[in-house]
């Protein structure tokens, strides 16, 4: 099973009675670890390339705790901590998760008093859920009951601020919101990760870390591994590797100046003048090329192993989980 299906299945066994989540969520985080360990860039590539998933709030959960460890990583965290870190993230949304699936299918953005009380309420609900799982790390508990705590105060449920806001929560908040404008929903497209990223280094915004959102651009990049790039040659490009000079990473062209698609992809060298970069561009054609055209046959594996089709995995017991969660929430 690839890791969405897998967190499925440990969503699934909460229903059992005297259920404990904890060596599920720790293989996971394991193998997550792992994977990053292996390739960050065709791990990150991969993340930002299959955007679009028929369940949205697993494949969600996933993507912040890839930017999150990775910013972890970045960080100099100590093993056990990243372990912590990614077990919490794994596990943030868990009472949330089947009403994040319908919200970005539904049209309009207005949100019912009922949908805007879940939401507001989740992240206290998802820890004491958590608990009656077996979860008893504090550090564990306290990232997810604080990660939509802002440093400003006006996150919530308690609209903490500064200190008593622990860094796991201000990098899983960090990660969430990046991974959020990243996705297309129903009512609104992906956004461009370049402007994204203005949006965490504005000098106004004073809700997000300053030091954790650096060091999230910074292993990200200007451009993305994963985000599509005009050239100045005029061509369409697929950014692979970042490097170390993150105005020129490593892209591969994938649409000639007249709108043709190649057959194969072809690299650029970015610091040759024809092939600078002009600029980030939605290009959605990009996904009709295999990812091991562009990072070779452990690509396919390793997106075998993040995420299965864009076809929707069936949790078969999505009303049991909820009824289970209100038991234990209430």
């Amino acid at each position: 099973m690839n890791l969405v299906e897998q967190l499925s299945s440990v969503y699934s066994k909460t229903t059992r009675n005297n259920y404990k989540i904890v060596g599920d969520i720790s293989k996971l985080a394991n193998q997550i670890i792992n994977m990053l360990d292996s390739n960050v860039d065709m791990l990150v590539g991969l993340v930002h390339l299959r955007t679009k998933h028929a369940n949205y709030a697993l494949v969600r959960i996933i993507q912040n705790t890839i930017f999150s460890v990775l910013v972890a990583k970045r960080s100099n965290w100590e093993a056990e901590r990243i372990h912590i870190l990614t077990c919490a993230c794994l596990t943030e949304n868990i009472s949330l998760f089947q009403l994040q699936n319908e919200l970005a299918e539904m049209k309009q953005e207005k949100l019912t008093e009922e949908q805007v009380k879940q939401i507001r309420s989740h992240p206290t609900q998802s820890a004491k859920m958590l608990a009656a799982l077996g979860v008893t790390d504090k550090k564990w508990l306290s990232a997810v009951a604080l990660h939509h705590e802002k440093l400003d105060g006006r996150g919530y449920p308690h609209g903490f601020m500064h200190g008593r806001i622990p860094d796991e929560a201000r990098l899983m908040s960090i990660a969430d919101r990046y991974g959020s404008m990243i996705t297309p929903r129903a009512n609104r497209e992906a956004g461009n990760p370049s402007q994204i990223m203005r949006y965490f280094l504005s000098s106004k915004r004073g809700e997000f870390d300053k030091k954790l959102s650096h060091t999230l651009i910074t292993e990200l990049g200007v451009y993305p591994s994963g985000s599509t790039v005009v050239l100045h040659s005029g061509e369409v490009a697929l950014v692979t590797y970042q490097g170390k000079d993150h105005f020129h990473p490593q892209v591969s062209a994938i649409c000639s100046p007249t709108d043709e698609l190649y057959i194969q992809p072809i690299p650029r060298d970015t610091n040759d003048d024809e092939y600078t970069i002009s600029r980030l561009v939605d290009f959605p054609e990009v996904k009709q090329f295999n990812a091991n055209l562009f990072w070779g046959d452990a690509a396919n594996k390793i997106q075998d192993e993040l995420l299965s089709s864009v076809e929707d995995i069936p949790i078969e017991t999505d009303i049991e989980i909820e009824n289970a969660a209100k038991d234990i929430w209430y």
